[in-house]
């Protein structure tokens, strides 16, 4: 009798869907970083956060990326002093931009992010998941994505993520979805890497077939190629001045170092000592934490390597999920440059994986384990560092959870003998 009952019990919860299990990890984040310390509050009084930190006038950065492009093109001066990161093709882009009131500037790329995070959330997941109803999931992730603090503090500064991860994402789609359209595949994701350069991680999403050795390494080289002459676009000179830029920026980058920069160099060098310091533990020394910087990176290039030779042994065509969260996370941790504003396109790679792994169905309770885990880890990142204890104020912890959940999910994941592809499924 107890067996059986045990029995059902576990038949019931095997078949309940995945939306479920990703709300019911979600809710423990938002009772954990939005109920209890706004409404529950030792103070017994709601608390009010200025959850963004605002700089006045709105769409700093924006401004910033355009008067670049109006240093060289009107003042004929060099754009790369000290605080210039963009590479020329960029600056090209933001040219017809120039002599534009700062204020229709902001109102367009606004408007841009806003339609880039919908079809993020929406139309891609829908294309890529054929004819597969997740509709439940992709509200939650629509809806909660648009409130959420990265997104806000992304339209805040004016900055660009959301549209440079749809061009780089739109680009995997058309390499695995329409192949006579891989020549635009490239381009596109070459523009993508000379807005931003985090989309060069995800050339790994450029294989559809890792035992084709010969066609990999052709195609890197052409991805490659493009890069490197995109470079030119603007002449040899500016190449130098970039690369000098970047060196220049790099000697001084510790003004970017903050609780709100989830970098490993940035949690290693400012979260860390503030943690320790808060639970009364001894500063570390610059070797430790150096040494912690190193044993971070290699985990998350552990994580990677590991989904990759999975990817290799199976084998499986079309876009792989996975692979695609992980390096999605591996480009939110991995720059030393990696502000909560780039959080925004993190549910996009979400609304892409979680309906994979419901195409084969959660059986066990290590995958609705990790499927909670990584929900509710995911959660945490929507709400701002000013409604978190300060273990948690800055995201780099929840992303490293975000990123073993995704690499175990996949190390579980069953064949699915009834489709074929990656069209959003597990492999």
């Amino acid at each position: 009798m107890f067996q059986k009952r045990i029995r059902g019990i576990s038949d019931f919860i095997s078949k309940q869907p995945i939306w479920v299990w990703v709300l019911l990890g979600a809710s423990f984040s938002f009772f954990a970083f939005f109920i209890y310390p706004v409404f529950l509050n030792p103070q017994h009084v709601m608390q009010v956060f200025g959850y963004i930190p605002i700089k006045d006038p709105i769409g700093h950065d924006l401004a910033l990326t355009t008067s670049f492009s109006e240093t060289w093109f009107v003042k004929h001066e060099t754009p790369y002093n000290g605080l210039n990161l963009y590479p020329p093709l960029s600056m090209l882009v933001y040219a017809p931009l120039v002599g534009l009131s700062p204020s229709l500037v902001y109102k367009l790329f606004t408007l841009l992010n806003l339609v880039a995070y919908v079809v993020l959330c929406a139309w891609l997941p829908w294309r890529i998941h054929k004819g597969k109803d997740i509709s439940t999931l992709l509200v939650f992730f629509l809806v909660g994505g648009l409130f959420s603090y990265g997104f806000q503090f992304e339209l805040e500064r004016g900055q660009y993520n959301s549209l440079t991860f749809l061009i780089c994402l739109f680009s995997v789609y058309l390499f695995h979805y329409h192949p006579r359209w891989r020549w635009l595949a490239y381009v596109l994701f070459t523009v993508s890497i000379h807005f931003k350069l985090f989309p060069a991680i995800f050339v790994l999403m450029f294989v559809d077939d890792w035992k084709d050795w010969k066609g990999i390494f052709k195609r890197m080289g052409l991805l490659l190629g493009l890069n490197l002459a995109a470079l030119f676009v603007l002449g040899p000179q500016m190449v130098w001045d970039f690369i000098n830029g970047v060196l220049t920026l790099g000697a001084q980058s510790d003004i970017f170092i903050w609780v709100g920069n989830h970098s490993i160099r940035s949690f290693s060098e400012a979260a860390l000592p503030q943690i320790l310091e808060a639970y009364h533990q001894p500063a570390p020394s610059a070797l430790t934490l150096s040494i912690v910087q190193w044993v971070l990176l290699g985990f998350v290039l552990s994580c990677l390597l590991l989904v990759v030779v999975i990817a290799y042994r199976r084998n499986r065509p079309g876009l792989n999920p996975y692979l695609l969260m992980v390096c999605t996370l591996g480009a939110l941790l991995i720059p030393s440059f990696s502000h909560d504003y780039t959080l925004a396109f993190l549910p996009a790679a979400m609304c892409i994986l979680l309906p994979a792994l419901d195409s084969n169905g959660l059986k066990r309770g290590a995958d609705l384990l990790l499927v909670v885990i990584l929900s509710a880890a995911y959660g945490a990142t929507l709400f701002s560092f000013t409604n978190k204890p300060i273990l948690w104020q800055n995201d780099l912890p929840v992303l490293m959870i975000m990123l073993l959940s995704c690499t175990l999910l996949y190390g579980l994941a069953q064949e699915n003998p009834n489709r074929e592809g990656y069209a959003g499924l597990s492999a």
